[in-house]
């Protein structure tokens, strides 16, 4: 007799916080956008209260990984590191479906020079204590017009 196994059915963990990056949507009487202007979205999925301490920005523990066409990541920095401390830290508090949301440089932590004409994926990263948020990637196309200065 050969001895069977049971799959023992483990709940899903659901994630503190819900990670989105996203193109900046245009805004009505204005220019659309540079290609490298984008927004995260950070939600609350629980039913408790998260709270975040902030020392720089919001945004400090944000990283944003940014790979070229051929899959090598270009980013040379922790995204993060672009802000400036604050003069009183504070304690950023979002309520269970609550959203924060911030404007980004998706191309902000790639070198100027390793700016150039063609494809990107950029995928957004907020870490603070025992939290990971991950977003999906999200594709960037830089056109020979718009180069970013």
């Amino acid at each position: 007799m050969t001895p069977q196994l049971h799959a023992e059915m483990v709940p899903a963990v659901r994630p503190i916080l819900a990670c989105r990056l996203r193109h900046k949507p245009p805004q009505e009487g204005r220019r659309c956008p540079p290609p490298g202007a984008g927004e995260i979205e950070l939600e609350n999925t629980t039913s408790g209260v998260v709270e975040i301490k902030v020392d720089i920005h919001p945004l400090q523990y944000l990283d944003l990984q940014v790979s070229d066409a051929a899959g090598n990541v270009i980013s040379k920095h922790h995204y993060g590191n672009l802000f400036s401390l604050l003069a009183e830290p504070y304690t950023m508090r979002l309520r269970p479906g609550e959203k924060y949301t911030g404007l980004v440089s998706l191309l902000g932590n790639v070198p100027r020079e390793n700016q150039c004409t063609g494809s990107y994926r950029v995928q957004a990263i907020y870490e603070f204590d025992n939290v990971r948020a991950v977003s999906e990637p999200l594709a960037v196309t830089v056109n020979p017009a718009r180069v970013p200065e």
